[in-house]
């Protein structure tokens, strides 16, 4: 059972881990962090994405900005998103870690990090905070998103209290999303094991031949059995229920607005924080 349920976490992290690209949750997420960004008609030429994972909020920042850089500590993910975004000539994406690369003081107009810092001991996100004040001109800005549930990390209270004070805090937006995640995750799992049990299936005369087991009982039969039936309209037609499900704007809408109005304190997921830095020297 390890072994099935490893094979088809690679196989979407191969593609594209969490499918971030479709999700409701991760394009309301988005499309937050884009409106705190653009508040007052502030538009950036140079936007910094730290932690940019598989460059999906990367590649939405050029909506805003003259040039994205993107830079992630895994190379691979890096070398996937150079392949997938070659086209776009104002994102660029580079292996780095930003706590070691060299920015020139000043040089950037916005920093955005989202989900990065809870991988920072507390040293590290002191350091991010002066590094990010030393790279931004004045009245650049730097926008920051962190989970704010079930974690020993952040509370609100906490994560401000992280805030390098020569920053000023412009807006916080707040998502409503706990309750949601108790539908949303056990449908990617789903999503999961069922694109495992398909590439199972192309082989499927050949493991049943050989007497091999990946699932227990009488399942392994049925779900092994050679069957157009489910091979053209049982297993597309399942897939296209549960993408449907993760991407129903309806419903992530109404779960999380009904969490919001039953249970704020329980159900707050995430943490959006817009910071500036100050335009002159001592100005607050």
């Amino acid at each position: 059972m390890k072994q099935r349920i490893d094979d088809a976490q690679i196989d979407r992290l191969a593609n594209e881990p969490w499918y971030v690209s479709s999700r409701a949750s991760q394009k309301d997420r988005f499309a937050r962090c884009l409106r705190l960004l653009a508040a007052d008609g502030f538009s950036p030429q140079q936007i910094l994405d730290v932690g940019c994972a598989n460059g999906q909020f990367s590649s939405r920042l050029t909506s805003l900005g003259q040039t994205v850089l993107g830079i992630d500590i895994n190379n691979e993910r890096i070398l996937d998103n150079q392949r997938r975004f070659a086209d776009c000539d104002r994102l660029r994406f580079e292996q780095a870690d930003f706590l070691q690369r060299p920015f020139a003081a000043g040089s950037l107009d916005s920093i955005t990090a989202l989900e990065v810092l809870y991988y920072f001991t507390p040293e590290q996100q002191r350091q991010f905070f002066q590094k990010a004040y030393e790279c931004l001109r004045p009245g650049g800005r730097l926008l920051v998103s962190v989970n704010i549930f079930f974690s020993g990390h952040f509370s609100e209270a906490s994560f401000l209290s992280t805030v390098d004070p020569r920053f000023r805090q412009l807006q916080a937006d707040r998502i409503y999303r706990n309750y949601y995640y108790r539908l949303e995750l056990p449908v990617i799992e789903w999503l999961d094991q069922l694109n495992y049990l398909e590439k199972l299936r192309i082989f499927s005369p050949n493991i049943l031949k050989l007497e091999r087991k990946f699932y227990p009982g009488i399942w392994n039969e049925l779900l092994l059995r050679p069957s157009g039936v489910m091979d053209r309209y049982l297993l597309p037609g399942l897939r296209r229920l549960l993408l449907g499900l993760i991407e129903s704007d309806p419903l992530y809408h109404l779960v999380t607005g009904l969490t919001r109005l039953v249970a704020p304190e329980s159900g707050k997921s995430q943490l959006i924080v817009l910071l500036e830095k100050a335009k002159c020297e001592g100005t607050w």
